[in-house]
């Protein structure tokens, strides 16, 4: 689950996504190690019509990078492993503008045996 702190595009945004290992084949070869980031719940897959592309790779161990990309703007989250959760910041970018970093605090939540995984 993620925490969007303080984003005027909350309404816009995922609260939970899946990390699956999915592949994304139709990205170059030296992007092998994204995955494709996927919705997990019905309420955000209606959100990720603004979401042109969606990825996830781990920068180590206890880290891990979500990058969610619409045609002209998007989002880019660090997060690090902080005991049982994430924490981090994210970063909105439009059109050659960032703003400034921004907290975000993330959990993982089991997807096995539910009826939502898959989304």
């Amino acid at each position: 689950m993620l925490d969007w702190h303080e984003s005027s595009a909350n309404s816009h945004l995922p609260r939970a996504v899946k990390l699956d290992p999915a592949k994304d084949t139709l990205s170059p070869m030296a992007f092998d190690y994204y995955h494709l980031l996927k919705p997990i719940t019905p309420a955000d897959s209606d959100l990720w019509f603004s979401i042109a592309h969606a990825w996830w790779y781990k920068d180590d161990q206890d880290s891990l990078a979500l990058m969610l990309n619409g045609v002209d703007a998007g989002w880019t989250v660090r997060l690090g492993r902080d005991g049982d959760h994430f924490s981090g910041n994210y970063v909105f970018w439009a059109q050659g503008t960032d703003e400034p970093a921004r907290p975000l605090a993330a959990r993982l939540i089991s997807c096995s045996g539910s009826s939502r995984a898959g989304a």
